[in-house]
């Protein structure tokens, strides 16, 4: 069967003397081909006797096929070799991520600043990366959404299997008589490898940060502001950018954090805060400049994002 890296898969060989009393006993050994493992040692079996149990391994180390003889060598003049066929498969786990090729497990979901029947819906993704002969599908089996209630998800949550293609789910805003005001949510998806191979877990959850703002909304509409659900980004936009890029956060309650810009080997090119940010939604502006003033190139940067209890870093590519 099929069995996922670093599971420790077996079956048993059942290994007998089938003589009828008075009878000799058998002596055996075994020996597994290249993949695969056997006890090591001499073994008897005796007639009349139940059979002796041996658990046959796979190796586990890489993805691959794998097959071959295991060799059951013993003192029985009609049949000293008896080959016994194994065969099985390795895959890699599920590689759950919100976009591709790099596995991220966390991503914004921004639909912008508009006034009441602006806002179109948006698509949160969930990517398999990797996924190939020797890779299992990704079980997206379950969803939370958590927030304020303006937001869903179109035809209600589905679970799917991602392979190739990834999984989608239409996540709508409803801005039917909103007032003005920024309203957030977060949009949690849960995996896990499938059932029925060996060695499946629950992977990481890909959760998606929800923000609309509503500008110009319903005259005498008021606006219930619970606060942000979770502290992290909201959204970088626009991005890509060839100019400045405006950095939208979240502070679920007053706490220490800082906001620091990295170039792509890890060098610290500009730091946009520390220190105590009071609850509620907070917006940066980055121009591309870093610490001392000077414009940086074209490129990929990376915005980290670290709190009490949470370390983020977002994908900020600069065109010219």
């Amino acid at each position: 069967g099929v069995a996922l890296v670093g599971s420790a898969p077996t079956r048993t060989l059942i290994v007998g003397n089938g003589a009828i009393l008075p009878a000799d006993e058998l002596g055996y050994t075994l020996a597994a081909p290249s993949g695969f493992a056997a006890p090591g040692g001499a073994f008897v079996a005796n007639g009349g006797a139940p059979a002796n149990l041996h658990s046959i391994a796979m190796d586990t180390g890489s993805t691959g096929s794998r097959a071959g003889n295991l060799l059951i060598a013993s003192d029985d003049l009609d049949t000293p070799s008896k080959p016994v066929a194994l065969a099985g498969e390795v895959w890699n786990h599920a590689a759950p991520s919100t976009e591709t090729p790099a596995i991220v497990t966390a991503a914004s979901l921004d639909f912008g600043t508009h006034a009441p029947g602006g806002f179109a819906d948006l698509a949160a993704f969930a990517h398999n990366i990797g996924y190939g002969a020797f890779q299992a599908e990704l079980d997206v089996y379950a969803a939370d959404l958590a927030g304020d209630a303006r937001f869903s998800i179109v035809g209600g949550f589905a679970p799917s299997f991602v392979g190739v293609l990834p999984g989608t789910w239409t996540i709508h805003f409803d801005d039917v008589a909103a007032a003005d005001g920024i309203y957030s949510a977060t949009f949690t998806l849960h995996t896990r490898d499938p059932f029925g191979l060996e060695g499946n877990t629950a992977l990481a959850d890909l959760v998606f940060s929800l923000a609309a703002e509503v500008s110009g909304g319903a005259v005498g509409a008021t606006f219930a502001d619970a606060g942000p659900v979770v502290t992290g980004f909201v959204s970088l936009a626009p991005n890509p950018t060839p100019g400045t890029v405006t950095i939208r956060f979240s502070v679920a309650r007053t706490q220490a954090l800082d906001l620091k810009i990295y170039d792509v080997s890890g060098r610290l090119v500009r730091a946009m805060a520390a220190g105590a940010r009071e609850r509620g939604t907070h917006t940066l502006d980055w121009d591309g400049r870093d610490d001392g003033g000077r414009g940086l190139g074209a490129g990929i940067y990376f915005a980290r994002l670290v709190a009490e209890d949470l370390v983020q870093t977002r994908k900020i590519v600069r065109i010219q």
